[in-house]
């Protein structure tokens, strides 16, 4: 790769198929849930966030070749989108099932979510894409 120049995202950012599709899907549902979540009073929950939410696809990946490129394998953003590796959002996904299972309240896929589109917001956003 030159210097400067940012890494084709490739058309199939996912290795395999059908697990991997419920976890786009869940992508999905995670960025339309801190898009549209609002609070008593009728005001959006995440605020800025949630108006980041509403234009910025979440996307799955683990192709390995993409993965090398990038570097990273939990989430990350170039500032058009936000990207999660496919076994840490997986994780993340369990660990909040785990937590309500047990009645506790722990979202750590909302809070990854918020927290690459807090990168956004503020403009940090590098690496090979940026």
């Amino acid at each position: 790769m030159q210097q400067g120049s940012k890494p084709a995202i490739p058309p199939k950012l996912l290795s395999s198929g059908e697990a991997y599709g419920t976890l786009v899907d869940m992508a999905e549902r995670l960025r339309l849930y801190i898009a549209t979540a609002m609070l008593p009073n009728g005001l959006p929950k995440f605020d800025l966030l949630a108006k980041l939410a509403s234009r910025i696809q979440f996307l799955v990946y683990d192709n390995p070749d993409f993965t090398a490129a990038v570097g990273c394998t939990t989430a990350f953003t170039e500032g058009n989108y936000v990207f999660f590796h496919a076994d840490f959002l997986s994780a993340c996904l369990m660990d909040d099932a785990k937590a309500r299972r047990e009645g506790t309240k722990v979202t750590s896929s909302v809070f990854l979510g918020l927290h690459e589109l807090s990168h956004i917001a503020y403009g940090h956003t590098s690496g090979p894409y940026a």
